[in-house]
């Protein structure tokens, strides 16, 4: 391309954090011959928007022959074509899934996002007033395969900056006159511009000649011919950000040199020869022994799972001999040595990978003593086919990321706490582990909050971060958390549990980059701001039940609260088949459950503070001792503390409102701070201590049979019992009753 805007390629960038204007995304724009770049801020992405930003720049710039995208829904809409057609337009689209044919808007956006980066550190909210100034800077440089700067090939002369105008101050160079506005001159200005643009365009011919001379010797031109079986390499269906193998599929025909035609189910899609893989069929395999070496030239950078016992190349550009569509990349390497070598003599590269034995990972998991030798067989085969994600080391899932959105600009930076001298050296041993494990970065925020140390259950001390100031700022999320009641209710008919905690759950989720630096917090080695998800903000519960909302939307059989996940089913071949297909399902976000957290098929199970068991549910013993073992309160602070303790298991006592009646009237208004503990209020907590401590049983209501109400009121409270036939006797679902207000 010689002439300018002859072609050129636009392409998306965003979400951003939303301005003042209300932006959040900028249309790029670059020009093939002179590099050229152009940039909109929009406040959305949708067609009419962008055909608006793509018209605001051909006024000032013409129109082009062609234009080149992506395969996005904006210029794949019926608008767009619309408006290329009136404008006459040839529109060329990118093949799919393969951003490498735009690679040089893609450049531009990682320069631009870059530079952007920097100049709106202290405010990203203010990035649209800095696009100008940006695109100034990158107009006025060579560009490395031109050249020559993008405003040297456009208007023929190198533009009037900063430093010109700091050096003509200098030297005192007087502005030119105007016997330069003359006719020779604008033919000599012509001439220069022709001749810089034949030096260009060679120019970029030469680094594309020196590219490939540089790349060819290291790759090899894949070939297929019409009728050869391939599988695609397309997004997954559950995670858009995940790539899997698909297939097999016909090839139709080679459409150029590097693009064929491909028949999925009928309909003829185009694929860069990149996205597709030759498919052998299962026979393949048979010829593979244990001295076979399958040798997979990598175009990246290798990266390995964390497996049990090897760690296996997971991320290889042209593996040859696959058996299906849906088989992971690691268990096919499975089934033969796999090792990383250097490809000039063949020498293997140590790349070895930290990982837990697979005995102790076994021996920190819970599993049941009643199962047979063949049950147990088929638990020890999961345990070793997804070892990898029982681990005590938290994942990192793309599924979602965590982004804090705040109402105003108010900086919020709150000194730091001070530290005892006896807690110091845990919370710099805290910190740097931290820094290693990649859940800290060092900071240059203006924000700040000071860290706070709380006390574990076992004694030992937990770093947090009082972000209490910066949640007053933040907008809310309106995600509801799911109620308990229902999901007792779909146990009703189980048998057999498994139960699972995820591994420092909120540390498996990423902070979204524009919004880190909100986190920051002060320590004795520099200012740290959070890469994953810290406790104690406020939008933080609503992220993590997003996830696994998305995480378990297929599954069956499997509910949630948080991350206390529980596997319920009725016999023991539907048990290990969903056991294996929740575990993939965590594989496949990126997600890494706790063993020590893990119990697997037990027939009663502890959830969300009940045992539950047979389609049956009771208190805690554990806590029920607890409450026992409560005295007498003398405040009103203590005396709420013990009902909230015995409020949570108030629907497995008759009449609990009324005989909490003498305790709640304490609590009124007007009454003093130090309360009365009178011999009624004993025999009301006496009371309700042997309600509780007689081991009372509820049935889990089921759905599908006829409920029976029973109700009753005094002058004091109301109750009620609900009540369902099981085994030929009316057995208790649940107790409520409530006190009546004086009126």
């Amino acid at each position: 391309m010689v002439e300018p805007f002859q072609r050129v390629v636009i392409d998306l960038i965003g979400p951003l954090p939303c301005t003042e204007d209300k932006n959040m995304y900028v249309l790029s724009l670059i020009d093939l011959a002179t590099r050229w770049a152009e940039m909109v801020p929009l406040r959305s992405i949708t067609a009419p928007n962008v055909a608006e930003g793509l018209f605001s720049i051909f006024s000032r710039v013409g129109f082009p022959i062609e234009i080149q995208s992506d395969r996005g829904s904006q210029f794949m809409s019926e608008l767009f074509a619309e408006f290329t057609k009136l404008a006459g337009i040839k529109h060329l689209f990118s093949t799919p899934y393969h951003p490498q044919t735009n690679g040089v808007v893609e450049r531009l956006d990682t320069t631009i996002k870059a530079m952007l980066r920097k100049l709106s550190a202290h405010n990203p909210a203010e990035w649209d007033r800095y696009l100008s100034a940006v695109l100034f800077a990158y107009r006025q440089q060579p560009h490395s395969s031109t050249g020559f700067s993008p405003f040297f090939l456009l208007f023929g002369r190198t533009p009037r900056g900063p430093m010109s105008m700091l050096r003509d101050a200098m030297t005192d160079k007087e502005a030119p006159c105007d016997k330069f506005l003359k006719f020779h001159y604008i033919q000599d200005l012509h001439k220069r511009m022709e001749e810089a643009r034949v030096l260009a365009q060679q120019n970029v011919d030469k680094v594309a000649l020196a590219t490939r001379e540089r790349q060819n010797p290291k790759s090899r031109l894949k070939t297929f011919s019409p009728g050869d079986d391939v599988l695609v390499l397309l997004p997954d269906a559950a995670n858009k950000m995940t790539l899997s193998l698909r297939g097999p599929f016909k090839v139709l025909k080679k459409v150029t040199r590097v693009v064929y035609s491909v028949d999925m189910n009928g309909k003829a899609n185009s694929f860069h020869v990149n996205l597709l893989r030759k498919y052998y069929n299962r026979s393949g395999f048979e010829e593979l022994t244990s001295q076979t070496a399958l040798i997979c030239p990598s175009e990246s950078d290798v990266l390995h799972s964390s497996s049990s016992e090897t760690g296996l190349v997971s991320s290889v550009a042209d593996l040859e001999l696959l058996s299906d569509g849906t088989e992971s990349i690691d268990r096919i390497l499975d089934a033969c040595p796999a090792a990383i070598i250097n490809e000039e003599d063949g020498s293997e590269l140590g790349c070895e990978m930290p990982t837990v034995p697979p005995a102790q990972v076994k021996s920190e998991v819970e599993i049941s003593p009643n199962l047979s030798p063949s049950q147990l067989a088929d638990v020890h085969e999961v345990l070793d086919e997804f070892a990898d994600v029982i681990t005590s080391r938290p994942g990192h899932t793309k599924t979602v990321v965590h982004v804090i959105r705040l109402k105003s600009d108010t900086i919020v930076r709150t000194n730091p706490y001070p530290i005892p001298f006896a807690a110091q050296a845990f919370v710099e041993a805290e910190v740097r582990s931290l820094l290693e494990l990649g859940v800290i970065e060092r900071s240059t925020s203006p924000y700040c909050s000071p860290i706070v140390l709380v006390r574990k259950k076992d004694g030992s001390l937990r770093l947090c971060i009082d972000f209490r100031k910066l949640n007053a700022l933040t907008v809310q999320d309106a995600t509801n958390i799911p109620l308990p009641e229902d999901l007792f209710t779909q146990l009703s008919h189980s048998t057999i549990f498994t139960s699972c905690d995820l591994s420092k759950a909120y540390w498996q989720i990423p902070v979204h980059q524009s919004c880190r630096h909100y986190t920051a917090f002060q320590t004795s080695l520099g200012l740290m701001q959070r890469t994953k998800l810290p406790f104690g903000l406020m939008t933080g519960p609503a992220t993590f039940i997003q996830l696994m909302r998305l995480v378990l939307a297929d599954m069956k059989n499997v509910v949630c609260y948080f991350d206390d996940t529980l596997l319920h089913t009725s016999n023991w071949s539907q048990h290990i088949e969903g056991l294996r297909c929740l575990l993939s399902t965590l594989r496949r976000h990126g997600l890494t459950v706790n063993p020590k957290k893990l119990v697997i098929a037990k027939p009663s199970v502890e959830f969300l503070g009940h045992k539950v068991a047979g389609g049956t549910m009771s208190p805690l013993p554990q806590k029920i001792d607890k409450i026992i073992q409560l005295q007498a309160p003398s405040t009103k602070k203590n005396l709420r503390s013990l009902l909230g303790l015995v409020t949570y298991y108030r629907s497995f006592v008759p009449d609990f409102a009324t005989l909490t009646k003498p305790m709640t009237d304490l609590l009124r208004k007007g009454t003093p701070e130090r309360i009365h503990w009178s011999q009624e209020c004993q025999a009301s907590f006496e009371a309700i201590k042997i309600a509780l401590s007689t081991q009372p049983i509820l049935i889990i209501p089921d759905g599908q049979e006829v409920f029976i109400v029973r109700s009753d009121a005094s002058n004091y409270g109301i109750g009620a019992a609900l009540l369902q036939m099981r085994d030929g006797i009316l057995r208790p679902c649940k107790y409520a009753s409530r006190k009546l207000l004086p009126r």
